[in-house]
């Protein structure tokens, strides 16, 4: 791979790692609220949890869950990519 090419991909890379940096933190964020919604269902009287409002939070405890295992997902991919490059870079 000559260097201009090498170039490219190490701004590419620059830039996916500024993405991945970002995504951690909104990541952790989705994590965090995931943890107040849980403490403040948690906090609950047991009738209050299965009312209506309860189960609002614990289906939104459920979302928040699945979005932080997506986001945990995309984030390793995004990490996949970036070693590829790298190693693409290498060549």
């Amino acid at each position: 791979m000559n260097r201009a090419r090498r170039k490219v991909i190490a701004a590419i890379m620059a830039g996916l790692e500024t993405v991945a940096a970002t995504f951690r933190e909104l990541k952790d964020r989705i994590e965090k609220v995931k943890d107040e919604e849980r403490a403040s269902l948690d906090s609950m009287s047991e009738g209050h949890r299965e009312s209506e409002r309860g189960q609002a939070a614990e289906h939104a405890i459920e979302a928040l869950d699945e979005a932080h295992t997506a986001a945990e997902a995309a984030a390793t991919n995004l990490s996949s990519t970036i070693k590829y490059l790298d190693n693409a870079s290498k060549q």
